[in-house]
């Protein structure tokens, strides 16, 4: 199984290291391969995220089994409400795909 996991930055990138020890101790010979494809910033919205989430689901030669999304949502920022509205609008910017996975993390300042 292979996951592609779109990242920010620094922050979500950091995480992979104890994401993978955490998942290798729990899975063991089941161990997905995890790639990160990092953004400097912000993941894309709307169409182009879209593009990006079929592209990695449907390109050759190795497809991914699921596209997994990290993202932050800060508060004065105009594109989110909140984590609940970020996850929605990123689900329907890739049209509901059943193997796109929002993540998102909400930091009030």
């Amino acid at each position: 199984m292979r996951i592609v996991l779109l990242v920010e930055g620094d922050t979500e990138t950091a995480f992979l290291k104890p994401l993978r020890s955490f998942l290798s101790a729990h899975l063991a010979e089941k161990m997905p391969k995890l790639t990160a494809r990092p953004y400097d910033g912000r993941i894309p919205k709307g169409e182009k995220l879209r593009r990006v989430v079929e592209d990695l689901l449907t390109k050759a030669p190795s497809p991914a089994d699921a596209v997994v999304a990290l993202t932050d949502v800060y508060t004065g920022s105009s594109d989110f409400r909140g984590a609940v509205d970020a996850k929605e609008k990123m689900m329907g910017w890739v049209n509901g795909n059943d193997r796109f996975y929002p993540h998102v993390a909400l930091h009030d300042f």
